[in-house]
Parts: C-alpha cells; structure tokens; sequence
C-alpha cells in the first residue's frame, strides 16, 4: 500500500480559529447529525496504490529505498541508464525488503497488468432493457 502523503500533514496540524457564535453553531449542527458517517475527515489519508497480494511481500517491510533517478532496473534485474531503454528521462522505480527474505522492485510509471478473471467490472443494478409489460 502506498500513501500519497503531500499536503496532509498542514491541513492536520492547522489550527481553526473561531468566534464563539460560529462554535456554538458548529456543535448545535454536530448535535443534529451524529447520526451520519464522517466521510470528509481530513485525518484519514486513503491509499494511492496498492499491489496485488499474489506479487507483495508475505510479511512486514523491513527496508524501502528509492532508486536513483537516472537509473532503473531492468526486467533482467541489471541496473542501467533510465533514458536508454524507455524515452523518459527519470525513473520512479523503489526497493523494498521484507522479513521473508524477498526483494521486491516496484516501478511507478507501468501500468497495472490485468490478468483474466481477477477483474470483474461493477454490475449496473438497473435493467438494461425496460420491461414489455411496462411500456
């Protein structure tokens, strides 16, 4: 899982200054709908990306580093220069390490691979096609 983490941290620790009138307004509206789900807090920063568990680390990430940007993995595993092989000039590739042993090299520019099966587009709940007995 990665968090895309910029911004989040000032709208946090921002204070909010308001005028006694504009508190006791905002707790009388808080009063009145307790019963409703907070859906737009600010402390709760949602994944960006998140990998296929088929492909992750089976236990907990001990090490994450980035790789240089001028340079990239192959997908032989040999290190070379990010503008050789593909026509960007940076590389957004980082490596993590896990308690399990494995290496694994995740590259932010691909695309994510969709293998048949493992995706299953929303069903609309509506019919498609009005009903003859309601025409």
């Amino acid at each position: 899982v990665i968090w895309d983490i910029r911004n989040k941290l000032q709208k946090v620790e921002e204070k909010e200054v308001l005028t006694t009138a504009q508190q006791k307004y905002r707790n009388y509206m808080y009063s009145l709908m307790r019963w409703m789900k907070n859906i737009h807090d600010i402390s709760i920063v949602r994944p960006t990306a998140i990998s296929d568990l088929r492909y992750s680390h089976k236990e907990a990430i001990t090490g994450i580093t980035w790789m240089d940007p001028f340079y990239e993995f192959s997908k032989v595993g040999s290190i070379t220069k990010a503008d050789e092989e593909s026509g960007d000039k940076y590389s957004m590739q980082l490596i993590t390490s896990s308690v399990d042993g494995s290496i694994c090299i995740w590259d932010m520019k691909k695309k994510p691979v969709i293998d048949p099966g493992g995706y299953r587009p929303k069903r609309l709940k509506r019919l498609k096609k009005r009903p003859s007995a309601l025409e």
